[in-house]
């Protein structure tokens, strides 16, 4: 492969040829016609089938390069899909240890200004953010709020 090209790129460029080839057979023909006769005529129109049947096999060729090259990459990019899957998980647990953590420094501060209102709603909000964890996690889920089912 020269430099620059990308795989598959040399069985393009034979296909093209191969087109080009066919091509140029039927503008000759189509020149000519009042010339050749109809055994020449049948003859190149063979001719320029075979140069179309092979362009459309190095058309397939390069296909089949350029899918193989790819391949990899594809595999490749499963791979960091599971690892950013991976790292939501961990920001998505951080994110209710905040929310745990803010809901407690809440009934913290609603308890030491002794406002019994206050220290109900605090623990409710507590209550939220650490039930469906607890819940999860007694239920064999782990507790990091993804539902793989």
């Amino acid at each position: 492969m020269n430099p620059g090209n990308t795989p598959g790129d040399e069985f393009d460029q034979l296909a093209e040829l191969y087109m080009s080839v066919a091509k140029t057979i039927d503008r000759l023909r189509e020149a000519n016609a009042t010339e050749i006769d109809d055994k020449k005529d049948a003859e190149l129109v063979g001719l320029a089938r075979a140069m179309r049947d092979r362009a459309d096999e190095y058309n397939t060729q390069a296909a089949r390069v350029k899918l193989a090259a790819v391949k990899p990459a594809l595999a490749d990019l499963a791979k960091v899909k599971a690892d950013v899957d991976k790292q939501l998980k961990v920001v998505r647990r951080v994110e209710q240890i905040a929310g745990i953590a803010q809901a407690a420094i809440s009934l913290a501060a609603a308890v030491a200004s002794g406002n019994l209102s206050s220290v109900g709603s605090a623990l409710k909000d507590l209550a939220k953010v650490t039930v469906p964890i607890v819940s999860k996690a007694g239920a064999g889920g782990g507790g990091d709020g993804d539902s793989d089912a």
